[in-house]
């Protein structure tokens, strides 16, 4: 009988995922607050400047920033799972810092803000479960 034991590295902990799960929670909050005024003029049909700067100014510190930091703290870095979401990401946020009320329609504009959202939510509920397999519904 082989008595040794093999050195164990602890998962995260409940507290842990409750926290990293907290925090998609805000930021996805936070988006969705700043997204709500952009969505809401538009459907107005009026160009939503300064909401539109406010929501590309912190998609652009904040969301994109946070998945800066956590290709470089992913093992996988650029080449993981989510470089495909975060490329998306990127180029969403993109778009909607080059809208221009001249070329384009409020229609686009708030079609465009909608797919951001889905996006992130779809990026935020991967991440979750990339940082812990149980909450894959295929694996329960």
């Amino acid at each position: 009988m082989d008595t040794t034991t093999a050195a164990r590295v602890p998962g995260p902990t409940l507290r842990d995922r409750d926290a990293l799960a907290d925090q998609s929670a805000l930021l996805l909050r936070d988006v969705r607050r700043r997204a709500e005024p952009v969505l809401a003029l538009a459907a107005a049909r009026s160009w939503p400047e300064q909401e539109l700067t406010t929501l590309t100014s912190f998609l652009r510190s904040t969301v994109l920033r946070r998945i800066a930091e956590e290709e470089q703290s992913n093992p996988g870095g650029v080449n993981g799972p989510s470089a495909a979401e975060h490329t998306l990401l990127q180029v969403v946020t993109d778009d909607l810092e080059r809208a221009d009320r001249a070329t384009g329609s409020v229609v686009d504009l708030a079609d465009e803000v909608v797919r951001l959202l889905r996006l992130l939510e779809q990026h935020l509920i991967a991440e979750q479960t990339l940082r812990d397999p149980l909450l894959d519904p295929a694996r329960r």
